[in-house]
């Protein structure tokens, strides 16, 4: 399997097709398999700098230096690639950071092939020699440092092993920076920028009403531009594109005779007319003073990304709607587009109180009142409606009566009005779209999987709807439980005591044990915020489904025996078959319980805490609980006990996509078969950008091939969720890694689209983009400046599919636009893909597996069932792993 345990495991697929290229399948003597195995072998491993929650959690201190030594450091990074780019100050304090170390002739700095790789040295005197060992052990000089070089900058993106030993040839003076004050100082820094970005936005009265993630965006989109004294911004009468933000410095607003209108300094805005049409401009802006630093954003990437700017209002206006909280990102996007504009006139009323309603409707301009009939003239109004507002969202529903009157009082008012029918032709009814999200919740339930679609169904509609304030107590820990819950909206914390252990969002469930058995709650669970639940007690659940309960009761047994609250003597229970694969961190082994196949990925608790990984472990866990798809594998339930934490995954046998291409006589495929995997790779990209989540490992060694010869993505060891805003980690594949990941500038769910470009140039050339650099330093230069050429066989659909997906603007990326995945299968190299076909299963892979039952192994290394765990050595360690695991 993949999933994060397996990464330097090989795989054998047991039949490569005749795709045209060859006509025969592949060669099969058992020299050219074991050469095969051993390029296998080779795979690219993912790597991880320190996860930093903020700048705070490292201590920064600055160690004095001479001037010549400043300067010499200065010189020494000036053309480095990781101090490009930065400001000024931002480098005076990383050499202020930098610490001095003084080595003995002979002495070695770095070793090869140490693993503890988190320092980068600049020499200030003295000389040193660099030395590679070759495979029988021999080493070799490869070059001689002296004063004014350096050497192991990788160090300060990740932590990988050394390539070479530096050994001192002479008494040396080095100054040291360590890579968790290189990575606090620049994420501070980038923090620092994006935060007064924001700041710049809130302050502009289009953007005033957006909601955090739509800022972010903008933020992100933002592009720096200088202006000197007396050098004009736009002249009046010029076509207008761009709008600015005034970062630092002034402008002066002059008529055509250059009269002084105003004066605009940091902060102010101008030119917001471009973002909504190509008005000529009314004034000319000229900076003063010391000239002036503006962000800029041009109209045809802003509407790129967000739509126009009413188009963006609307969005976030459905997105306050509580009613449609369970629509995802594209369904409110295209609900935007479904409304209509209408005028009303002073006194006209929008509908009566006990009117039958069949929409709802948005304030666009103006103001209305929310009157109540019962009450008498001039005390009737018990709401005003204003810009922004939604009323009778109800009628979207069913044709529930009006519970008021809604009235234009003064003044003409634009209002937005979203038709029952026209919602229910594009999008189907609102209770299904409910159900459908009611029906996913239930299904990741693993008490529920038992139960049929119909009976899944009849819980579903058994679910009540429920609200609990802030601070409100949902369950208490050592009560009897009596319900089980879902949550719609909201956040809730669970305790053990008065320690929050973790939190609980949109889409999660808790206590479904309790509708069978009368056992006391574990935790407690408080609503954080306002939240809106779904509940089912033990009474209605009975009614519903009490004929089942002797297949519940199984299924509970089972629950335990595959679920959070599994003993270690039941794991014993689950019988090993095979070893899938060991990796860096985890051992897969395929085991059977109850007859039925399961990959359970084991990871040593010492190992995890000891490298500082249990952020990302408790991170994969977390998503992979949260999400359900045939394009993901799976994860079927969760254990630990006092060494190992155990992850129980379904089984993917067919192998590995790397394997089955480094396996073929031509490790590229044709563009059909590359098409077929890269839709399977986008359902599951989208299926995640609907949630949030971004996945940041794309790669074929984490793309698992079924027995039905579709993908299936594994190893969530790098997903989290980021709902707005940028997350720092660098983390990923080098292969794979964008440019926002090499600058360590904050990244998005851009870094995947990216990542998907990657993969299908790989897929159609047989090597990635970048892989001709000498080193990885070469290879990020690369990165950096996007240069990379095609084949001449590579379809010119494909390539601008790829230069669209590797756009170097992250906020550019197609993928990453206001369509988000719609625009990647609209694309021209999909024409004619039966997608829906795909997300039916119903599609024909180009390459059928040959496994012949559930435990066929024959797609995967064989190894012994004893191969040693490779956190075996951490277990004599003494890890204080405290609370770390308890909501594993």
């Amino acid at each position: 399997m993949g999933c994060g345990g397996s990464k330097d495991r090989s795989s054998l697929p047991a039949d490569v097709p005749d795709d045209g290229s060859k006509g025969k399948p592949k060669r099969s003597t058992q020299d050219n398999i074991a050469r095969d195995v051993a390029t296998a072998k080779r795979k690219r491993i993912a790597v991880a700098a320190q996860n930093l929650a903020s700048g705070a959690d490292i201590a920064v201190t600055m160690c004095p230096k001479s001037q010549n030594i400043i300067q010499l450091i200065s010189k020494t990074i000036v053309n480095n690639l990781l101090f490009q780019n930065l400001k000024p100050e931002v480098k005076t304090v990383l050499i202020g950071t930098m610490s001095k170390l003084e080595v003995h002739a002979g002495e070695d700095i770095i070793k090869q092939g140490d693993t503890e790789a988190d320092k980068f040295y600049v020499i200030s005197t003295g000389t040193c020699k660099v030395y590679q060992k070759s495979e029988n052990e021999q080493e070799r000089l490869l070059s001689v440092l002296s004063s004014g070089t350096s050497f192991g900058e990788l160090a300060l993106l990740y932590n990988c092993p050394r390539n070479a030993t530096v050994r001192a040839d002479t008494e040396c003076e080095l100054w040291v920076m360590e890579q968790k004050v290189y990575v606090s100082i620049k994420k501070a820094h980038e923090q620092k920028v994006q935060d007064l970005k924001l700041d710049l936005i809130k302050s502009v009265p289009s953007f005033q009403n957006f909601n955090l993630g739509q800022r972010n965006d903008l933020a992100n989109a933002l592009e720096p531009v200088t202006f000197e004294k007396n050098e004009y911004v736009f002249k009046k009468g010029d076509i207008g594109e761009k709008f600015y933000i005034i970062q630092e410095g002034a402008v002066e607003v002059q008529d055509e005779n250059k009269k002084v209108l105003s004066e605009l300094k940091a902060g102010a805005s101008f030119g917001e007319r471009a973002l909504v049409h190509d008005d000529v401009r009314a004034a000319s802006i000229m900076a003063v003073g010391t000239g002036a630093v503006c962000l800029f954003l041009n109209r045809t990437d802003f509407q790129a990304m967000l739509g126009t700017l009413e188009e963006a209002w609307r969005y976030d206006a459905l997105s306050k709607v509580g009613l449609l909280g369970n629509c995802n990102q594209a369904q409110l996007t295209e609900m935007s587009k479904q409304l209509i504009k209408m005028k009303v006139a002073p006194g006209e009323f929008i509908f009566k109180q006990g009117s039958e309603g069949d929409s709802m409707f948005l304030v666009s301009d103006g103001s209305l009142n929310v009157l109540d009939a019962s009450k008498e003239a001039g005390e009737n109004v018990i709401r005003v409606l204003k810009r922004g507002d939604h009323f009778g969202e109800l009628a979207i529903l069913n044709n529930s009566a009006r519970a008021a009157s809604v009235q234009n009082g003064t003044g003409d008012t634009e209002l937005l009005k979203l038709e029952r029918t026209t919602f229910e032709s594009v999008f189907g009814s609102l209770k299904s779209i409910q159900q459908e999200w009611r029906m996913e919740t239930l299904r990741k339930v693993p008490l529920f999987s038992k139960l049929t679609v119909e009976q899944r169904k009849q819980l579903a509609e058994v679910l009540q709807p429920v609200v609990f304030e802030a601070g409100k107590d949902i369950c208490v820990e050592g009560e009897e439980g009596n319900s089980f819950y879902v949550i719609e909206q909201g956040v809730v914390d669970v305790l053990s005591g008065k320690e929050v252990l973790t939190q609980l969002k949109g889409g999660s469930y808790f206590g479904e044990l309790a509708i069978l058995r009368n056992e006391v709650r574990s935790k407690t669970i408080r609503a954080q915020v306002k939240c809106s639940l779904l509940s089912c007690n033990r009474n209605d659940f009975q009614k519903v489904l009490g004929p089942l309960q002797a297949l519940l009761d199984s299924q509970a047994e089972a629950y335990d025996s595959v679920g959070a609250k599994i003993s270690l003597k039941r794991i014993d229970e689950m019988k090993q078959m095979a070893v899938l694969g060991v990796g860096a961190f985890g051992k897969v082994v395929l085991c059977k319980y109850n007859g039925k196949p399961y990959a359970v990925k084991c990871l040593s608790k010492a190992q995890v805490m000891a490298t500082g990984l249990q952020q990302h472990v408790m991170q994969e866990r977390n998503v992979m609980m949260s999400c359900s798809s045939p394009f993901f594998v799976n994860l079927m339930g969760t254990h630990q006990d006092k060494d190992y934490l155990y992850m129980i995954l379904e089984t993917v046998m067919g192998g590995e996509l790397f394997a089955y291409l480094q396996m073929r006589d031509d490790p590229k495929i044709p563009e059909g078969q590359a098409r077929f995997y890269t839709a399977c790779v986008i359902e599951a990209f989208q299926y995640l950008n609907d949630r949030t989540y971004i996945y940041r490992d794309l790669k074929p060694e984490n793309l698992l091939i079924d027995t039905n010869g579709y993908i299936k993505v594994a190893d969530f060891g790098f997903a989290k969720e980021l709902a707005s805003g940028k997350t720092y980690t660098t983390c990923g594949t080098p292969d794979y890694m964008c440019p926002e990941l090499i600058k360590q500038s904050g990244h998005t769910k851009a870094v995947d689209w990216w990542a998907l470009g990657v993969l299908i140039y790989e897929l159609v050339c047989g090597y990635p983009p970048f892989s001709n650099a000498s080193d990885e330093m070469e290879q990020m230069q690369m990165i950096l400046k996007g240069s990379f050429d095609f084949p001449h066989h590579v379809s010119s659909d494909c390539k601008d599919l790829v230069k669209s997906l590797m756009a170097m603007n992250p906020t550019k990326r197609l993928g990453c636009l206001v369509n988000g995945a719609k625009d990647v299968k609209k694309h021209a190299w999909f024409k004619g893909f039966e997608w829906e076909g795909l997300a039916n299963r119903t599609l024909k892979a180009p390459y059928i597996p040959r496994v012949k039952d559930p435990f066929d192994t024959c797609c995967f290394e064989e190894m012994e069932l004893d191969v040693e765990h490779p956190g075996q050595g951490y277990r004599q360690r003494r890890v204080e792993v405290g609370t770390a695991f308890d909501d594993f």
